[in-house]
């Protein structure tokens, strides 16, 4: 039974059908996804999945996780997959030189 609701959420996060996604998150959940951890972020609730694939679809113009392999152990599901992602391209001038924290401008013979 966890298998196929964690199959599920896949395909719903995936098809970006968030609603439905919810629906198969407990209120109470939390998420922490990598990048998340390194910010100290948690997703809590169902309005912090919602906030989530929001987050996700600002940052990434393809991103898509496709699971291979489910391991069920207890109330817990292990998966093995794949991520297909691209991000969003972003234009960023700057009128600072490279320097570092010296002040000399790394690289240079």
């Amino acid at each position: 039974m966890n298998v196929e609701i964690v199959r599920r959420g896949f395909e719903m996060f995936n098809a970006r059908a968030v609603e439905e996604l919810v629906a198969l998150c407990d209120p109470e959940c939390e998420w922490l996804p990598f990048r998340a951890q390194l910010e100290g972020i948690v997703y809590r609730g169902h309005e912090g999945i919602r906030q989530f694939v929001r987050d996700m679809d600002e940052d990434w113009q393809v991103f898509r996780i496709d699971p291979i392999e489910f391991h069920e152990h207890d109330d817990r599901v292990g998966v093995i997959g794949h991520v297909n992602a691209l991000g969003r391209a972003r234009a960023w001038r700057s009128t600072r030189s490279p320097a570092s924290s010296s002040g000399c401008v790394p690289g240079g013979s």
